[in-house]
């Protein structure tokens, strides 16, 4: 009986130490390899091509599904630095003015933050905001980068209730590297 009580009590204190990991340490992340470019994505995701983009989401309920997603894209040729100032501004004014609008049947982005910024050492595009739905209150993040010769979007958007993505969002951003 001693045994089986001690047997018990390792088996709760391991499923403890389990959960703690799993929601103050993250999710795995496994790499992903497309022809340009590769990231870090959750393991397990199901993953959806959407022609020159990928997403990644969770298994499960689509009202509390986080996603990952990524988009890549050459110019055909080569955009004036006066042409890529406009594309800037004119992504940049989009952002601010539809993302913070953006409502679904189950999210509402709120607290939307447009900033520029540097990725890897290039100007960039950062959108941060809050996704929030009945009980729950999430993140979405995204950097865009437009260049001379390509851009590029990545980003996460996670529910209130998974707080390993919430916890590894930066480092799969970060992971984005363009081959």
């Amino acid at each position: 009986m001693l045994i089986g009580i001690i047997a018990g009590a390792v088996v709760l204190i391991g499923g403890g130490v389990l959960a703690y990991f799993m929601l103050f340490t993250g999710i795995a992340l496994e790499p992903y390899n497309a022809d340009k470019y590769s990231m870090q994505v959750p393991v397990g995701y199901n993953k959806e091509d959407q022609g020159d983009g990928v997403v990644f989401t969770e298994a499960g309920s689509k009202t509390t599904a986080s996603s990952v997603f990524a988009y890549y894209a050459d110019f055909p040729g080569s955009p004036t630095q006066s042409q890529i100032d406009t594309a800037k501004a004119a992504f940049k004014s989009q952002l601010e003015s539809k993302i913070s609008t953006y409502t679904s049947s189950t999210h509402e982005i709120t607290d939307v933050k447009v900033e520029d910024t540097t990725f890897k050492g290039v100007d960039a595009i950062k959108v941060t905001g809050k996704a929030k739905s009945e009980g729950s209150e999430g993140i979405v993040k995204m950097i865009a980068v437009i260049d001379t010769e390509k851009i590029f979007i990545v980003g996460v958007a996670v529910d209130g209730g998974d707080g390993g993505l919430i916890a590894k969002a930066d480092e799969i951003i970060n992971s984005f590297t363009v081959k």
